[in-house]
């Protein structure tokens, strides 16, 4: 099956490739089971436009029958590591969500940015560029993806390694493509990372990941304490050096007498046992939105049931 990428910045921008993926899956999970429809839980990024939640409502429904149909947001993956508190900080593919949870998410405390690690991406073929390089089909930005993962990293001092790079080759790392070409990086395997703390690298005018985390954690009100823990999920913050980055960055920002602690949580299927664990609870079923509502309400209906982790 080839498709196109259906998500660009955590929004379905081709519904009929997104309906292909979970039909792959959809079938995959009837002949694995062979029972009668279950009860689907979905994870949705924050501060998405509600239509999307709707439609997603109506193809689940109208497509497979299910019975019922849950709807988290990614604080879901706090639950995973068994916590219920704390500021989060999650980049993935596409955007950067950070938010505050005490119980349940405060609602002021929830930032986005459109960007995340198939951005990093783009711009290290942008910038390999300069080298001689030069990538644009679909199946090179994969492969770029990979060379990103496996040779990139987060700077500590970011003017102090350009300074060493630019005097020695000590930082320099060579890569073999699937078609036995070898590439060369240099001052390349931190320029793209550093993108997410600078975005204006790229041309975006944002803030960094860090200062969009502080955000957060200076936002909570209504009574509630500020957390100093901040918990990393995501891709693109498992990039080596990122968490001491982190840290080093938000210290800046922080007063002395407030120290952050930055917790790097680097299981790729935090947010899956997070859900396999809401999923179980008995609890859950309350939170559902039943066929019987969505008969009644519609799709629309999917937004007056609000669970834990909503």
């Amino acid at each position: 099956m080839t498709l196109e990428r259906p998500i660009e910045h955590g929004i379905i921008v081709n519904w009929d490739n997104m309906a292909k993926v979970w039909d792959h899956a959809w079938k995959k999970i009837d002949h694995t089971h062979n029972r009668d429809p279950c009860r689907v839980l979905i994870t949705e990024p924050m501060l998405n436009p509600l239509v999307q939640v709707e439609r997603m409502t109506y193809h689940f429904f109208e497509t497979y029958g299910i019975p019922a149909l849950g709807v988290v947001s990614p604080a879901v993956a706090l639950m995973g590591v068994g916590r219920e508190e704390g500021v989060v900080l999650d980049i993935g593919d596409g955007l950067a969500q950070s938010f505050c949870m005490y119980d349940f998410v405060i609602p002021n405390s929830v930032f986005r940015v459109d960007l995340g690690g198939s951005d990093i991406t783009q711009y290290l073929m942008r910038i390999m560029m300069e080298g001689g390089y030069s990538y644009s089909t679909s199946a090179e930005f994969f492969a770029i993806q990979t060379v990103k993962e496996q040779l990139s990293y987060v700077a500590l001092d970011f003017e102090a390694d350009m300074c060493r790079a630019n005097c020695s080759a000590e930082l320099e790392k060579t890569y073999e493509l699937p078609d036995g070409t070898s590439i060369t990086l240099g001052n390349e395997r931190f320029r793209c990372a550093e993108a997410l703390f600078q975005p204006y690298f790229m041309g975006r005018e944002m803030n960094g990941v860090h200062e969009q985390t502080w955000l957060t954690m200076s936002r909570p009100s209504l009574g509630f304490p500020t957390s100093r823990e901040v918990f990393t999920f995501g891709g693109a913050t498992r990039t080596p050096g990122f968490t001491a980055r982190l840290q080093r960055e938000l210290e800046c920002l922080a007063p002395a007498s407030y120290p952050p602690k930055v917790k790097p949580e680097c299981a790729e299927t935090l947010t899956w046992v997070g859900c396999s664990i809401l999923g179980s609870l008995s609890s859950f079923g309350d939170s559902c939105f039943t066929r019987e509502q969505y008969d009644e309400c519609g799709p629309r209906g999917i937004h007056t049931k609000k669970s834990l982790f909503a």
